[in-house]
């Protein structure tokens, strides 16, 4: 690229976090874990989004067996990482391992920047 061209590149949008947390859970688990997500997931006041809930695919094939699941949940909103600290105090004790949280933010562009 020549000094006075302009490259196109993306921007933050000027929005909330999505929260991506993922872990695992033992056969035992699952059924005191999806008791103890979908409680919390109701006691949620009207302004907090619920957070979707994902099994692994290979884990939810298996999920009649003695392997157990990786769960992944989704946070979004302006209270996402609120929903997601209330969602580990809840599963604390219920999953084996950590809970790994990965945190996006959305694109926009591309816009013209350069000389």
């Amino acid at each position: 690229m020549n000094s006075g061209e302009k490259a196109e590149v993306p921007t933050w949008e000027k929005t909330a976090d999505e929260l991506y947390v993922y872990y695992k859970l033992s056969a035992e688990q699952l059924a005191p874990a999806w008791a103890a997500f979908e409680a919390l997931v109701a006691s949620l006041p009207a302004p907090m989004n619920r957070p979707r809930l994902l099994c692994q695919t290979a884990s939810a094939e298996g999920l009649e067996g003695s392997a157990g699941a990786t769960w992944m949940e989704i946070h979004t909103g302006e209270h996402a990482h609120e929903v997601a600290a209330l969602m580990a105090a809840k599963l604390q004790g219920l999953i084996t391992g950590e809970r790994h949280c990965e945190s996006f933010r959305a694109l926009r562009g591309p816009v013209l920047t350069g000389s």
